[in-house]
């Protein structure tokens, strides 16, 4: 029995063996949101007591847009924390919909910065066709 096979290519001058640096970039890559906090702001202003948590909300109106609406196929959101102050920090990010419902959460610890040497902190979370309807 005699099998014979042929493979032809189109590209000139590539390095198989580089293929572990070949990468794809994604289609659009935003900065959704930049924030700093201060130790000022786990205190209450009112009663100078220490607050356990604070939070913000954000309206991300490029979501409503017809070609997220239609076309949005997967999403990554990177989370990125350079903690400074000595202690852990619960994350608790809530994505919610117009009416105020939550569509999706992502929760995680921050681990505690060293005085003086800050410890950053990374989480992904990654949508694909299973869950997109939640970021859409």
């Amino acid at each position: 029995m005699l099998i014979g096979g042929v493979l032809s290519s189109c590209v000139k001058d590539v390095d198989l063996e580089q293929k572990e640096e070949i990468s794809l970039s994604p289609d659009v890559q935003i900065d959704l949101l930049i924030y700093d906090i201060d130790q000022s702001q786990f205190v209450d202003p009112s009663t100078g007591n220490s607050k356990t948590h604070i939070s913000d909300t954000v309206r991300l109106e490029f979501l409503d847009d017809d070609y997220i609406q239609e076309d949005l196929s997967s999403v990554e959101f990177y989370f990125r924390h350079i903690n400074t102050f000595p202690r852990e920090i619960e994350s608790k990010i809530r994505f919610l919909s117009d009416a105020n419902q939550e569509q999706f959460a992502v929760n995680y610890t921050i681990k505690p910065g060293v005085d003086g040497n800050p410890v950053t902190t990374e989480q992904f979370e990654f949508f694909e066709e299973d869950r997109i309807h939640l970021v859409r």
